[in-house]
């Protein structure tokens, strides 16, 4: 599979898991990013919202959730337990490429997996993400404002993963499952980052 084969989102989603400098992620940081949760407000009250700043960036409808799927919507998906279940690996059955009422994974991220572009592993309990090599190799020759760019969007998309403190019963172990990709990607990136940057990763827009 080459990149010119990919669609908009499907190659934006390639190029975040290519510029993270670990060789696995965690799938619930993309579901936690796009997906509504609940978060604490400005206004001291907790607020059931998500991000919308990945709107033109990534999407559920056809990458994550089949465009048929009711969750798909311009509201942002509410997605019911099972759905969680497939990224978390807390189904019995978590692989479910060959379930054809299943309304996730979507076809892009089907298409990925069945051409071993991508692959998901599971570790105590939670999916993972990794990208070929061959991949790796493809996207390290796009332009460097498309890598830095992208690199600005996961370590956003990290850092609203996490779960607020105290809002969520096991929120202190969320940030332990993203530590190796803080510690790889994302302070390395906000310690070199100037204020503009700084500016629009911490203080994403919500709704």
């Amino acid at each position: 599979m080459e990149l010119k084969d990919l669609s908009g989102s499907a190659y934006n989603f390639v190029l975040l898991l290519a510029v993270c400098r670990s060789l696995q992620i965690p799938a619930f940081i993309f579901l936690r990013t796009l997906a509504k949760r609940n978060r604490w407000g400005n206004s001291g009250e907790v607020e059931f919202q998500r991000a919308r700043e990945f709107d033109r960036f990534l999407s559920f409808d056809g990458l994550f959730l089949q465009r048929s799927a009711p969750e798909a919507s311009e509201g942002g998906p509410v997605l019911s337990w099972d759905v969680y279940a497939w990224f978390c690996g807390s189904a019995a059955d978590f692989d479910l490429r060959e379930d054809e009422q299943a309304v996730f994974p979507g076809e892009e991220l089907k298409q990925l997996l069945s051409n071993s572009a991508l692959a998901t592993d599971v570790r105590d309990g939670l999916v993972y993400f990794s990208l070929s090599g061959q991949l790796r190799i493809a996207v390290s020759r796009e332009p460097r404002v498309k890598l830095r760019e992208a690199k600005r969007h996961l370590v956003q998309m990290v850092i609203f993963s996490l779960a607020d403190p105290y809002i969520e019963p096991l929120w202190e172990s969320v940030s332990l499952r993203c530590r190796d990709v803080l510690k790889s990607t994302v302070v390395p990136f906000l310690s070199h980052a100037d204020a503009e940057e700084l500016k629009n990763v911490l203080l994403p827009r919500q709704m």
